[in-house]
């Protein structure tokens, strides 16, 4: 049975009743196997006495408690300051796991918080009902065998996302690192910030972070987690976690009820008893300087869950933090590709890197300075308008006019409705035109680069249907989905394009 939108996870999939299994934790034993020396018991308790003591997270838990959030963002730079680097070492390249022991040191924490008789998740108010049954049952001295000895599965009972925001990076100390790499004839291959062509086959299971654009998001759409099922014999609830694309529904029940009395009771699927993900399909490209010369710009598919999926849109400059995996391909295109894997990023954190004029808060720093050039202007007696033009693009000489011009497009204008109900275009379009050699290209990228919302294309290497949208097939539904070009990505931006009449 196929899931629409749905996701393919490392692991294999697998059934559980509550009686079930450790959810989340297939790679472990593989790990333990792998490498014994690892003392993960270790690390948990560095984890469970991290959130304890730690009064911010403590903050969050309470949150979530009173179901006032849904998110909790952990920084790695706060494990960092409470232990060593060795600990973020380990939790960088085995991401995977040690973000579900995150999981379950956050869980410890988290208490059943105020009653509610009716939520606005169907799953939360299912469970509720379920454990005043069996407080009711164990109050009226029901037989044991006739009460739920398992817990629930902790995925089910967990009503937040985690999200991992990355090690803070120094740029100036990434770049210099990068300078005296070229110096020596190396290539600078292990940035902290990477481009799409840096993630590579020694990256798989590692916590990476990826900077570019989004070309293509798909709608969200509910992706299929833990699936419960329901005996019509013995009436107890089976739960079924999903790990990949396609699973194959459980037909009879496993329960111990079903086994004593050597029954096979028949399982119906219970929709609203089932923990369903908000999910977004992210593609990102690299960005025009990370191409090489000749290259052609390569993209990363990115899965998106939860509040994550309203936190980007087509054309946004991101940096995006997460797990890099692989998944194997299905149906006929497995037998062409063999052993190759199709990779992918399950995302962690998405940090916007331009906003808007309208999303943009000045801070107290850019106030005064703002109000200092103003004042500077009023007692020198200077041409504001003037200043800011003669630092547009500084590199460039002259050119006055041209860089007064592109000013005013970066600025705009507000948008004017007239009371015949028309309205008016507060920003206006620039045509350039010069013989060669006269800085009209390296205008174009500083513009692209200054402005919140930028795109610099070419006409060399874009069609008319590539600046504006095509049509292209959707890798999950196979439907026929239409991509934005240079000027769809720049919406509510500025669009340079260079070489137009070609």
């Amino acid at each position: 049975m196929d899931i629409s939108g749905g996701q393919n996870r490392a692991g294999a999939a697998g059934a559980s009743s509550r009686s079930g299994a450790n959810y989340g934790s297939g790679d472990s034993t593989f790990l333990q196997a792998l490498k014994p020396d690892l003392e993960y018991d270790e690390d948990q308790k560095l984890l469970d006495s991290f959130f304890e003591s730690s009064e911010d997270y403590r903050n969050q838990i309470k949150l979530i408690e009173n179901r006032q959030s849904s998110s909790f963002v952990l920084a790695l730079d706060d494990i960092r300051a409470h232990d060593d680097v060795t600990l973020i070492d380990r939790f960088m390249a085995n991401a995977k796991h040690y973000l579900n022991m995150s999981c379950k040191a956050i869980d410890k924490l988290i208490g059943p918080g105020p009653d509610i008789e009716e939520s606005d998740d169907p799953v939360e108010t299912l469970l509720n009902i379920r454990r005043k049954r069996d407080m009711e049952r164990l109050n009226g001295n029901a037989p044991m065998a006739s009460l739920d000895e398992e817990p629930y599965p902790e995925i089910l009972k967990r009503r937040y996302w985690l999200q991992v925001k990355p090690v803070t990076v120094d740029e100036a100390q990434e770049r210099k690192k990068e300078q005296e790499a070229r110096a020596k004839g190396l290539i600078f291959t292990e940035p902290a910030v990477r481009s799409v062509r840096q993630v590579r086959a020694r990256h798989v299971g590692q916590l990476v972070t990826v900077k570019g654009v989004v070309t293509r998001a798909s709608d969200p759409k509910p992706l299929a987690q833990l699936i419960a099922f329901t005996c019509d014999s013995c009436g107890d609830e089976i739960f079924f976690e999903v790990t990949s694309s396609a699973f194959t529904p459980l037909s009879e029940c496993t329960s111990k009820k079903c086994a004593q009395a050597k029954r096979r009771g028949k399982l119906m699927m219970q929709t609203r008893a089932s923990r369903f993900l908000d999910f977004r399909e992210v593609k990102i490209q690299e960005l025009a300087d990370q191409v090489p010369i000749g290259g052609i710009a390569r993209q990363l598919t990115v899965h998106v869950f939860q509040n994550l999926c309203e936190k980007l849109d087509v054309g946004d400059l991101v940096k995006m933090t997460g797990v890099f995996l692989t998944k194997p391909y299905h149906g006929f295109r497995a037998m062409k590709a063999g052993l190759l894997g199709d990779p992918f990023m399950e995302c962690t954190y998405i940090e916007r890197l331009k906003e808007s004029f309208l999303e943009k808060d000045l801070s107290e720093e850019e106030v005064e300075e703002i109000e200092s050039f103003s004042q500077d202007n009023a007692s020198q007696n200077k041409n504001g308008f003037d200043r800011l033009a003669a630092s547009l693009c500084p590199a460039i000489y002259g050119h006055v006019e041209v860089k007064k011009a592109l000013l005013l497009q970066l600025i705009g204008s507000p948008t004017t409705n007239v009371s015949e109900g028309m309205k008016i275009r507060g920003d206006i379009h620039i045509l350039l035109m010069g013989d060669p050699g006269v800085a009209k290209s390296q205008l174009l990228k500083w513009v692209a680069a200054v402005a919140p919302r930028g795109v610099y294309t070419t006409g060399k290497g874009s069609s008319g249907v590539g600046l504006t949208a095509a049509i292209m097939k959707d890798a999950w539904t196979g439907d026929m989905v239409i991509e934005g070009g240079s000027m769809v990505l720049a919406d509510k931006g500025i669009c340079c394009i260079d070489e137009f009449d070609k």
